[in-house]
């Protein structure tokens, strides 16, 4: 993994210069952000467009799409957004070949992605791919064979990935994972339990169910009754819940209300990560950013029906973890609680231990502070902004 070097003189600060981005999930969004923030400072005079949230649109994309209209997981709530991600490839296939863009960046959202990688291939666009799909696998996959083959550079979170992409044939480097770049500075625990406003008594708890409505609906509530379970063990328990900048607040602050009046509700995850004690979270990206404040967490998931259906059918025995420092150590070091060990007395059983002075708690964070060695240095999102003004210096030689 290269350094970061200091910006190299742009000629005209990138003026004329297009460069389309699309991410589909919130934390694809925020990664977005940072990196068109690192792009911002090496080209001032791009145009950024595409497929984005409220955290790229803040950071200067125009939105030709909001991504948050798409983002889902499971049936349920995947399969109404079909028809919405079919009309918008129609009409992005017709943009990108009407005025097609200095460079397309793709990030993560493999199932919308995929689709705009391989027809930016056929019009002969060039394209980033950051996040690549199934990066996190220590094996070649299908996903990293179509990459290698459709895409024209790749920006890989993770060592294994760059070098497997590469023997695949593709042109990919290791760039780290921009987690570090988020909580990189982040404040202390005094200053952040001040900012929040949490009492001195209090033994703060991050609560983490995810923006997305079903997640709101299903994990929030399941994770609140937890922490009223471990009440009774640890009496001073505060809850402090994310709410992510795509969830429904009307929605978040009436589920919490009805579990948990006195719980604090912030949009601050970096401030909420660094205030706390221990975590209940949901799977996912947001498992690395715990790790990344060294905060340990108890993980599960919870869905509809139908979810769990999908679950029982396609899903189950393909996947030993669904926490990420579980999968990038292929082993248990976060609690994890889910399917007949998901219930409220299960999970609050496991935050107590990793609340409590002691070795399951020590264990936890050493195994965090291993999975994050594993993610590379702080610098991520300007490592992949060079390699993005290196293909326009290429495309564009004036810009050089």
């Amino acid at each position: 993994m290269s350094p970061v070097e200091p910006p190299a003189e742009v000629g005209r600060s990138g003026e004329g210069v297009r460069i389309f981005l699309s991410a589909g999930d919130p934390s694809g969004d925020v990664h977005g952000a940072l990196l068109a923030d690192a792009i911002r400072r090496l080209l001032p005079g791009a145009w950024m467009y595409g497929i984005c949230g409220r955290q790229m649109t803040r950071a200067g994309v125009a939105q030709v799409a909001d991504s948050t209209r798409f983002s889902g997981i499971g049936i349920a709530a995947s399969v109404p957004k079909i028809p919405g991600l079919v009309a918008l490839y129609a009409v992005l296939k017709g943009l990108l070949r009407a005025t097609p863009p200095s460079l397309a960046i793709l990030i993560d959202f493999p199932a919308f992605n995929m689709r705009v990688l391989s027809f930016a291939k056929s019009i002969g666009l060039p394209t980033l791919y950051w996040f690549p799909p199934a990066s996190w696998k220590r094996e070649p996959s299908k996903a990293a064979r179509r990459v290698a083959a459709l895409a024209t550079r790749v920006a890989t979170p993770f060592e294994w990935s760059a070098r497997i992409m590469g023997e695949l044939g593709g042109q990919a480097e290791w760039v780290g994972h921009p987690v570090l770049d988020r909580y990189e500075g982040r404040p202390s625990e005094a200053r952040a339990r001040g900012m929040l406003a949490i009492p001195l008594p209090v033994t703060p708890v991050a609560v983490l169910p995810g923006s997305r409505p079903q997640e709101i609906r299903y994990i929030l509530p399941l994770l609140l009754r937890a922490c009223r379970e471990a009440e009774k063990s640890v009496p001073a328990i505060l809850p402090v819940v994310s709410c992510g900048p795509s969830a429904d607040r009307t929605e978040l602050r009436g589920t919490v209300d009805r579990f948990w009046p006195g719980a604090i509700i912030t949009e601050d995850t970096v401030t909420l990560l660094s205030a706390c004690r221990a975590a209940l979270t949901k799977s996912g990206t947001i498992t690395l950013d715990a790790a990344a404040c060294g905060l340990p967490m108890v993980a599960t998931y919870a869905g509809s029906w139908l979810d769990w259906l999908q679950y029982q059918l396609v899903v189950k025995g393909h996947f030993r973890f669904i926490a990420a420092p579980n999968i990038l150590l292929d082993r248990l070091v976060v609690p994890e609680c889910y399917e007949k060990r998901g219930t409220p007395d299960a999970i609050a059983a496991e935050l107590v231990r990793l609340l409590e002075d002691g070795r399951e708690r020590e264990d936890c964070k050493a195994g965090l502070a291993e999975a994050c060695a594993l993610l590379g240095e702080p610098g991520s999102a300007e490592r992949t902004a060079r390699i993005a003004v290196q293909m326009l210096e290429q495309r564009h030689p004036s810009t050089a």
